[in-house]
């Protein structure tokens, strides 16, 4: 498991993508709980891939203020 961990093909890869990458080609039949046990045990970090949270747009404040049209082809 800590060789999947540090393989550079799995590199940038979720630990619940490895585990059922594993599972699916029967390398390692592991529940997803264990994977993040032992991530945990081995200390392995993993990037957190959130998306980062925008302002707030535009805000009407009353009925027909703003008006907006899509003029993309189709």
């Amino acid at each position: 498991m800590k060789l999947l961990f540090t393989k550079p093909f799995f590199k940038n890869w979720p630990i619940a993508s490895i585990a059922y990458y594993c599972m699916h080609k029967n390398l390692l039949s592991v529940s997803i709980n264990s994977w993040y046990k032992y991530a945990k045990i081995f200390n392995i970090q993993r990037k957190n891939y959130r998306k980062e949270k925008y302002d707030i747009g535009i805000r009407a404040l009353k009925p027909n203020q703003i008006w907006h049209a899509d003029v993309s082809a189709p």
